[in-house]
């Protein structure tokens, strides 16, 4: 009897969170059987990380829900003795032996959004939802406790569970027991599980249900001689402190990569969810969210800057978020709610604006100096608008697309835009005119959509006037590199479409009709100074190799990462890396290209949606103390200037730290544009106002560089420093002090 009492001991707790749920599930009975003395088991959760990511340097987000199959456990997923998984989700991580590791544990049915690092990277931000089974089975998973929420809607009683994912650890590992009441059954065939119930109307040594009866304590029977019964109260308390300790209900996890502490983004509150055990319900405190993101649109954010996503930063550290606070009394939330959130530095969640008749159209940047741009639309009008200061200033009314460099600027429609210390915002154009006499600028228009490559140029796609072999000219859309300006080289594409764009290379899959097998997808490498292209998975005889489906790209620290479908037997998922520099040396493709696949049966019928790189392209860490390696002037373009640094820079410090003056000293004013390490001037010297007094600050107010008359732009070497906080003056030749002479004409 006392072996059997020692193992049923520890059977409760497991028992409890792990069973279905249900209103039929335990035997209201009033048995005189006397309360054992036996020990109240010991409940404890792992010390061990649910989100692992140590060795991982890329994420890999699939469209579907994936098993942990072929791929080695980051975290602790405990072995299970049934089939029953614990550790769902639609994320895998790659090391960087080309490994697949599974990070999570004890998170089922888990959908991954997005992920964002901090711009220290030592948080790791993850949008996360529940996947909802298609018989609307919304109980959540994690641990397999059945947490339910309540509210009364048109007087009707109705229960629903929130789709964001319940965190939280596994139970001990040296807890020596079955996870599941299924595990239990294989186990003790015979064995029984009940909740008892006593005539107590002040239930003072029971729990009270959510329908007002007592639980006073459990039996266990094994047969019809072996029963062990135990208080219930001290399981139930203990339960509750687990789930309210060590559980929370997150839409945005915020992960600290140096300690593996989860929080999330914004903190959580305490609110009554509802837990049934064996048909019983009861109302336990649950942490929550304080917030919840809106409605997301990957694409649209990439269109605006490329790796962007709806979790963004202010210089100052700050985070933004599109989304909606819980409010007291609210039972539910709008998750089309017309609010972007700021999340301080010292955490407290300010709620920018509620935009009254105009709501989110689909993605916002959060610019460096604080302000918010987004489009809008509105009851009559809509465009894109600027927030600042609380004000909503109407930037544009058309639908023009729009980029934003890695600092404070934004280029609409043709023109650079950036806001004004005192309020307001300026605007100056971009230009790009050429110098070959067989190019001309087509009057259909400006620039049509930019794109910041990751090593800080800057590409337009325009339509042009090219010169034929027949003499005449033919209209077509072309990229054309803006930042730093260069000449023209023809690269016609169609509908601006940029593809993946990375040191001085054009990315883009392509698809290809193979008769009978239907067709199959290859990489096109285009270098863009002579529309040199290389071409991979391109072969004679497609029959006898590989075919596959492209998938993803992204690119980040001069890589280009790509995940494709293998079509062809054996079916299967390859993750593919480009040395972009290799491809440039001339290097064979073997250099160059590595191809490795994920290893397990995901890939059949489950695309990867996204791939993240880890760290992102601009990291919180240099290697030497910073200098200007480049310098970007053309003295027949009179429309910018720049630099090139050799360490991801501190963009206040460097501002802070230029002085730009013309021949005469007089300071020149000048709108800024980064490209990650690259700072190009573009100069008004009309002073970024409305120099005509016509009420408009447009084109007509611009003044470039002038012929004939030189410019100075120098830095305190003492005063600019790197991300890493390394000043200029500690590099020997910072080269700090340039001249630019524009010759009279």
């Amino acid at each position: 009897m006392e072996k059997i009492s020692e193992k049923i001991s520890m059977l409760i707790l497991s028992s409890l969170l792990l069973s279905a749920c249900g209103d039929d599930g335990g035997d209201d009975s009033d048995s005189n059987r006397e309360v054992s003395n036996g020990e109240t088991p010991e409940i404890a959760v792992s010390d061990k990380p649910v989100i692992n990511l140590s060795g991982v340097v890329t994420l890999v987000e699939y469209d579907e829900i994936v098993e942990q199959e072929g791929a080695v456990g980051a975290a602790s997923v405990r072995a299970q003795s049934s089939n029953l998984q614990y550790s769902n989700s639609n994320w895998l991580g790659i090391d960087e032996n080309g490994d697949t590791i599974f990070p999570l544990a004890n998170i089922r049915d888990l959908k991954v959004n997005w992920t964002q690092l901090s711009p220290d990277h030592t948080k790791l931000y993850i949008s996360v939802t529940s996947d909802r089974d298609e018989d609307w089975d919304y109980r959540n998973k994690a641990s397999a406790i059945g947490l339910k929420n309540n509210y009364v809607y048109e007087e009707e009683y109705r229960t629903w569970e929130t789709l964001m994912p319940l965190i939280g650890p596994l139970l001990s590992d040296e807890l020596d027991f079955p996870l599941t009441s299924d595990e239990f059954s294989e186990l003790y065939p015979d064995g029984r599980i009940y909740l008892m119930s006593r005539g107590n109307s002040a239930c003072e040594n029971g729990i009270e249900t959510v329908w007002n009866s007592c639980v006073n304590y459990l039996e266990y029977t094994f047969d019809d001689d072996d029963y062990v019964t135990i208080e219930f109260a001290p399981i139930y308390n203990r339960i509750v402190d687990i789930i309210a300790d060590d559980y929370m209900y997150c839409p945005v996890i915020e992960l600290d990569r140096i300690t593996g502490d989860i929080d999330c983004l914004g903190g959580t509150e305490e609110v009554s969810h509802r837990v049934s055990i064996f048909g019983y319900d009861f109302d336990i405190p649950v942490r929550r969210s304080r917030l919840v993101e809106n409605e997301i649109n990957l694409f649209a954010y990439e269109n605006i800057r490329r790796g962007l996503k709806p979790l963004q930063f202010d210089d100052e550290g700050n985070i933004y978020l599109a989304g909606s606070l819980y409010h007291e009394g609210d039972d539910y939330w709008d998750t089309e709610g017309q609010n972007i959130l700021r999340i301080t530095v010292d955490g407290e969640i300010e709620e920018l604006r509620s935009f009254d008749s105009y709501r989110i159209n689909d993605a916002y940047i959060a610019l460096g100096n604080g302000d918010v741009v987004t489009r809008m639309d509105g009851s009559n009008d809509g465009g894109l608008f600027m927030l600042q200061d609380g004000s909503l200033l109407n930037i544009s009314g058309g639908w023009n697309g729009f980029t934003a460099d890695t600092g404070s600027t934004l280029i609409v429609g043709g023109n650079l835009v950036v806001s004004l210390p005192g309020g307001g915002f300026s605007q100056v154009p971009l230009s790009w005119n050429s110098t070959d006499s067989n190019v001309q600028v087509s009057e259909w228009g400006v620039f049509e959509d930019y794109y910041v490559t990751d090593e800080g140029k800057v590409y337009g796609c325009r339509y042009l006037e090219v010169r034929q072999e027949n003499g005449n000219y033919q209209r077509g859309q072309y990229i054309v590199q803006v930042l730093p300006y260069a000449p023209f080289s023809e690269f016609a594409i169609e509908d601006c479409n940029f593809g993946t764009m990375s040191q001085g290379h054009r990315v883009e899959a392509r698809t290809v009709s193979i008769g009978n097998l239907g067709t199959t997808q290859v990489l096109d490498i285009t270098r863009l100074t002579d529309n040199a292209t290389y071409t991979i998975f391109e072969a004679e005889d497609y029959a006898s190799v590989a075919r596959y489906s492209i998938t993803s790209i992204a690119y980040g620290s001069n890589t280009v990462i790509f995940s494709a479908d293998r079509t062809s037997a054996p079916v299967g998922t390859v993750i593919g890396e480009i040395d972009i520099q290799k491809l440039s040396q001339g290097l064979p493709e073997s250099e160059y290209l590595s191809l490795r696949d994920v290893g397990s049966s995901i890939a059949a019928s489950n695309s990867v949606r996204n791939i993240a790189p880890l760290p992102i392209i601009e990291p919180g860490t240099t290697a030497a103390a910073p200098k200007i390696t480049d310098v970007f002037f053309n003295e027949s373009v009179y429309s910018h200037v720049g630099f090139e640094f050799s360490e991801f820079m501190n963009k206040e410090s460097v501002m802070a730290a230029m002085t730009f003056t013309d021949q005469d000293s007089m300071d020149v004013t000048y709108i800024p544009f980064w490209g990650y390490k690259n700072l190009y001037l573009i100069p008004d010297l009309n002073g970024l106002g409305d120099a005509n007094d016509d009420g408009v600050i447009g084109s007509d107010d611009y003044m470039p560089f002038q012929a004939g008359q030189t410019y100075n732009v120098s830095f305190d070497t003492n005063a600019a420093m790197d991300v890493a906080g390394r000043l200029m003056a500690t590099n020997p030749k910072p080269n700090a002090v340039h001249s630019f002479n524009f010759p009279a004409e």
